[in-house]
């Protein structure tokens, strides 16, 4: 998948998510993915990214965090 491996190069190059503040000691090359939910006007879902099947990494420095 395209996504899968733009996010694998992001975290090779060192483009990601910052440590938390409260906790310094957290290494910088890690990556959180946040899961993103589209609705029309009505309310109704539209799309869901990632989904459950989608950004499935054994990679532990790729978190993504869906609801």
């Amino acid at each position: 998948d395209v996504m899968d491996e733009f996010l694998k190069e992001l975290v090779t190059l060192g483009l990601t998510s910052t440590p938390p503040i409260d906790d310094p000691s957290q290494p910088y090359h890690k990556l959180l993915v946040e899961q993103v939910k589209i609705v029309d006007l009505e309310g109704n879902m539209k799309q869901v990214y990632p989904s459950r099947t989608d950004l499935n990494f054994d990679n532990k420095n790729i978190t993504v965090i869906r609801d």
